[in-house]
C-alpha cells in the first residue's frame, strides 16, 4: 500500500471514514487517535496518574491497533520510536496507559447532535423570516442571532458547532471568524424554549405551502 508523501496525519484524520465493522480499526482511524497524543518517550513513574479511568480493549482491538501503529512507524520513521512504545503498551496490555493511547472524547448522543442541528436550522429560519419582514419595529435583531453555546455547560454542543462552522455549514448564521462561546449558562434552556415555540408555529402551517411568519410570531419565539 503506497501513500503520497503529501498526505499528512492531519489530512488523513479529517478524511477518516466513520463506517467500520465492530472490532476493526481503519488506518485513518489510527491517525485520528494519534493526533493530540503526547510523545511517550521517557515515561517515568511521575508521568501518569494512577487514579485515571482504565479502558479495556479486546485482543482483536489491541492487535489491530498495534499493527496499524507499526504501519505508521514505516510511513513516518522519524516517529518510529514513539509508535514502538505505543505498540508495546498495546501488546503487553498496560491498560493504565490506554487513556493516553486512545485520546478520544466520549461519544455525543445522536439526540444531542440532532438538538444542535435543530437549533441551527431554527436560527437560520428566523434570519430568513426576519429579513423578509417589512415592519421590523419591536424586534431586536440580536435576539434572533445565534450566539453559540456555553463553553462550560455545553462543551460538546459548542465543539460540534465549531466543527460544522469549519466545514462551511450554516453559513447564513455561522461566520468564519465568529466566536461560538456564549459564556452564558442559560443558553441551552433558552434555545430549548425557542425551539418549542418555533415548532409550535410551524405546526400551524401547511408544510407543503409557502408561508411567512408574522412579526408577532417571531416575537413569540424569541420572547
Amino acid at each position: 500500500m503506497r501513500f503520497p508523501e503529501s498526505w499528512s496525519s492531519t489530512s488523513l484524520a479529517k478524511k477518516a471514514v466513520p463506517r467500520h465493522g465492530t472490532g476493526y480499526f481503519r488506518l485513518d482511524r489510527a491517525f485520528s487517535l494519534i493526533e493530540g497524543h503526547p510523545a511517550c518517550s521517557g515515561v517515568e513513574s511521575g508521568d501518569y496518574n494512577p487514579s485515571i479511568k482504565s479502558t479495556t480493549l479486546t485482543d482483536v482491538e489491541r492487535i489491530s491497533l498495534s499493527n496499524q501503529f507499526r504501519i505508521l512507524a514505516k510511513l513516518y520513521p522519524e516517529r518510529a520510536e514513539e509508535y514502538g512504545q505505543l505498540c508495546e503498551i498495546l501488546e503487553r496490555g498496560y491498560s493504565i496507559f490506554y487513556e493516553e493511547v486512545l485520546s478520544v472524547s466520549d461519544e455525543m448522543p445522536l439526540e444531542e447532535c440532532s438538538f444542535v442541528f435543530d437549533v441551527l436550522n431554527m436560527f437560520r429560519d428566523l434570519k430568513y423570516q426576519y429579513d423578509d419582514l417589512r415592519d421590523k419595529a419591536g424586534i431586536v435583531e440580536d435576539h434572533i442571532t445565534f450566539r453559540g453555546w456555553d463553553g462550560n455547560d455545553d462543551s460538546k454542543c459548542l465543539a460540534l458547532t465549531e466543527y460544522v462552522q469549519k466545514e462551511g455549514k450554516w453559513k447564513e448564521i455561522l461566520s468564519g471568524n465568529q466566536s461560538l462561546n456564549s459564556h452564558s449558562s442559560t443558553t441551552r434552556s433558552r434555545y430549548g424554549r425557542m425551539l418549542e415555540r418555533h415548532n409550535e408555529i410551524h405546526a400551524k402551517h401547511d408544510p407543503m405551502s409557502k408561508w411567512a411568519m408574522t412579526k408577532e410570531e417571531i416575537q413569540y419565539i424569541i420572547g
